[in-house]
């Protein structure tokens, strides 16, 4: 399993390997192999019903003898298994051709629809389902057969979407505070095998198994970052202090040297910069004032810019905001106006929002995740680079 720094990200995450078949007769269903389960993922169009005879029309299937067919379309009636999206059979036990008992499972995906650029899919729905599956049944390796979608690009995407959901759907955040350690068993590799014609190496973003593994990377890299910025979020305030969020900058800008750079300020390098009222607001802690200060520099050119403006109360005044201004006068707090600016070269979005602290604080974690994802692009991408020594954190 994945090893990693302990305290800022989970300790251990499922391994993911990838291989491409050219045809289903490739994707044995057998008791001798080394999973739990053998996982399908079927849609609508996958199900029929005949003459009051159910049937399950899938590739993987259509090859097996009559009783093991007969078999799955009974547990997919008795469970009222529909292929809709999210949906799940619990695993069937079968006998393999040598008579070995053998264990396979059904995800729903529903109705096919292409997948949206962006938000939720029948894939991402899978991933969540697979991974509540994996926790009721305690599942230990899995083993997901793919059917290759239209495009590569949509395929790539599905992939990315599924392992994204499952490796987050996997994790628990009510176990790492318990004071009894966790006795259940947890997914320790998952096995993803694409179905495609297509295996050249060079057939496209998902045409060959290298592209298979990139886009299958790339929900684990998307998992890792959100997983981050949940583990950063969940600890407790005597655990999450400004010194051990310093030290996770530290973690996440040690993993990718090359591109991160960190300086962390204590309390009297904020006096000197005419901090007070940062130093103020930290005396009233016996924790230390840590100022974190993390950037990023791309090799490419920047094409995207996010800028920050506070505006106090004569800003508001002069840019004639006199309702704001006038319900303001109401508090004790000065006023302060909180403009987050997005600037792309194909169009200009704006967003004014008056964020609460707790509000604050959490997108600050989550950049904290983002950047976790970026450190791991930039790594999966040069293979070489080096992780880095661990190192004291550096001054102003």
């Amino acid at each position: 399993m994945h090893s990693f720094q302990p305290h800022f990200e989970p300790p251990a995450l499922p391994t993911v390997a990838t291989a491409v078949a050219k045809q289903w007769q490739e994707v044995k269903l057998s008791g001798d192999q080394s999973y739990d389960a053998l996982i399908i993922l079927v849609g609508e169009e996958h199900l029929s019903n005949k003459d009051g005879v159910s049937s399950v029309n899938h590739p993987l299937l259509s090859q097996q003898n009559n009783t093991t067919q007969a078999q799955v379309a009974t547990a997919a009636k008795l469970s009222t298994f529909k292929a809709k999206q999210g949906d799940t059979l619990p695993p069937v036990v079968l006998l393999d051709a040598a008579g070995q008992p053998c264990s396979l499972l059904l995800l729903g995906l529903g109705s096919y629809k292409p997948l949206p650029q962006w938000g939720q899919n029948a894939y991402h729905a899978a991933g969540s389902a697979f991974a509540a599956a994996c926790k009721a049944h305690n599942l230990k390796d899995a083993h997901v057969a793919f059917h290759h979608l239209p495009s590569a690009t949509e395929t790539a995407a599905a992939i990315t979407s599924f392992v994204s959901a499952a490796i987050n759907g996997l994790y628990e955040s009510t176990i790492r505070y318990r004071s009894k350690p966790d006795q259940t068993a947890h997914l320790q590799s998952l096995q993803l095998t694409l179905v495609s014609a297509s295996t050249s190496s060079s057939g496209g973003s998902t045409g060959g198994e290298s592209g298979f593994a990139a886009a299958a990377q790339r929900g684990v890299t998307l998992a890792r970052g959100t997983l981050t910025t949940r583990y950063l979020v969940e600890a407790p305030a005597n655990v999450c202090t400004p010194t051990y969020l310093a030290a996770a900058a530290q973690h996440i800008a040690s993993l990718d040297p090359k591109h991160f750079s960190l300086v962390v300020l204590d309390e009297q390098q904020c006096r000197d910069l005419g901090m007070g009222l940062l130093v103020g607001v930290a005396q009233g802690s016996e924790q230390p004032l840590k100022l974190i200060h993390l950037t990023y520099k791309s090799d490419d050119a920047v094409k995207h810019k996010v800028a920050l403006v506070v505006l106090d109360e004569q800003q508001c005044r002069d840019l004639g905001m006199g309702l704001l201004v006038g319900v303001a006068q109401g508090s004790e707090q000065p006023l302060k106006l909180i403009h987050l600016t997005y600037k792309s070269d194909d169009a200009v979005k704006h967003k004014v929002r008056a964020y609460r602290f707790r509000e604050i604080v959490v997108v600050w974690m989550i950049c904290f995740g983002v950047a976790r994802v970026v450190a791991a692009f930039k790594v999966n991408k040069e293979p070489s680079a080096s992780l880095g020594p661990s190192r004291s954190l550096p001054s102003a």
